[in-house]
């Protein structure tokens, strides 16, 4: 029988989608081989174990979150409006798919601490999203109240993004990112002060 073939890559993008869909411990190998037309012997040619390729998951969206949201809140050289902007943009085009949710999100929930390597990653992720929104808020709010809206703003987006999933509409999304650029409204923050 003639080896079977799929990039790396590939193999990630299907797990990623199952992991989100099915969760962690609901998605086996034998489901990702299948979902890759693979036998289960060739999945072990690009992965040791469920976790290793569950550790690659988490660590490929936690760099792709850092590098394409959490960073364009450090572009100090645009204005807070125009970077706020950008990056709810950004949100919100990603999580169109409504159907898989947030897969750091849907991992915290279900791994909840039990499995140290995937927990860095996830804790990594809310983390550096806290530092960035707290980065940006810190020009139009005290320390104190950056840091609590970041967190506020964190929690909202994740719970958007359950119930988009949920009831299969985005303007969860689209809420809780209005809300995040609504912060920088003038008025909004003389209510605050």
């Amino acid at each position: 029988m003639p080896v079977q073939k799929i990039s790396t890559q590939s193999l990630i993008n299907k797990a990623t989608f199952l992991f989100k869909t099915q969760g962690y411990f609901n998605t086996s190998i034998s489901d990702i081989a299948k979902a890759c037309d693979l036998s289960k012997a060739s999945i072990y040619h690009h992965t040791t174990s469920k976790l290793d390729l569950a550790i690659t998951v988490l660590k490929q969206n936690y760099e792709y979150a850092v590098a394409n949201y959490f960073s364009i809140l450090y572009l100090d050289q645009l204005s807070g409006d125009e970077r706020i902007k950008r990056f709810t943009n950004a949100i919100t085009e990603h999580y169109q798919d409504i159907n898989s949710g947030c897969i750091i999100g849907n991992f915290a929930l279900e791994i909840g601490g039990q499995i140290k390597e995937l927990d860095n990653y996830i804790q990594a992720y809310f983390n550096d999203w806290r530092k960035a929104l707290i980065h940006i808020l810190s020009s139009k709010y005290s320390e104190a109240e950056a840091k609590a809206l970041a967190e506020e703003n964190i929690s909202l987006t994740q719970g958007a993004i359950m119930f988009s999933r949920v009831d299969g509409n985005s303007a969860h999304i689209h809420h809780a990112m209005n809300k995040l650029v609504d912060l920088f409204k003038e008025e909004q923050i003389q209510a605050c002060l």
